[in-house]
């Protein structure tokens, strides 16, 4: 039973959820561009849908302990230095962006395929920081720990 419930879990992971992003993404974006109030519907049905498969992870782990979900990085040196490095680049990308009213319209035009999804009030600045943040968490238990140690088991490590 415990591998039948990981196996359709997988399954939904690496099938069905990016045929569902893929068949539905024209739509969103057009609803989005039609009526800005979609724009934070689609933030939390996004937030939705990564806690939930996380959650369904976790849950499958705790009841069969398969597969085995390294909850505890592995800190050494060279990891040290990639987080330091990460973290600098990171200080340096925003202070290098700062948006002003001469660049504006130049980002404007930059970005102009998914500008429409950016945040455009307080409140959709907040979900989106919301959303970015679970993408962060999400996609790492849902990709690196699940699916990597679920392909694993089956096919070449480097396939998985």
């Amino acid at each position: 039973m415990e591998q039948t419930s990981t196996l359709i879990l997988a399954g939904i992971i690496a099938i069905i959820y990016p045929l569902y992003h893929l068949a539905f993404y024209k739509k969103v974006n057009l609803n989005i561009k039609s009526d800005d109030k979609y724009r934070l519907v689609d933030y939390k049905q996004t937030i939705f849908i990564f806690w939930a498969l996380t959650i369904l992870i976790v849950a499958n782990y705790w009841v069969y302990q398969e597969p085995n979900l390294n909850f505890y990085p592995k800190m050494n040196i060279i990891n040290g230095v990639l987080i330091v490095l990460i973290l600098g680049l990171t200080y340096f990308q925003n202070k290098a962006s700062v948006i002003t009213s001469e660049n504006a319209e130049d980002l404007k035009t930059k970005l102009k395929d998914i500008y429409h999804y950016l945040p455009g009030t307080k409140k959709e600045l907040n979900w989106f920081m919301f959303l970015s943040l679970s993408a962060g968490i999400c996609e790492e238990v849902i990709f690196r720990m699940f699916l990597f140690e679920f392909f694993s088991h089956y096919v070449h490590i480097i396939l998985a």
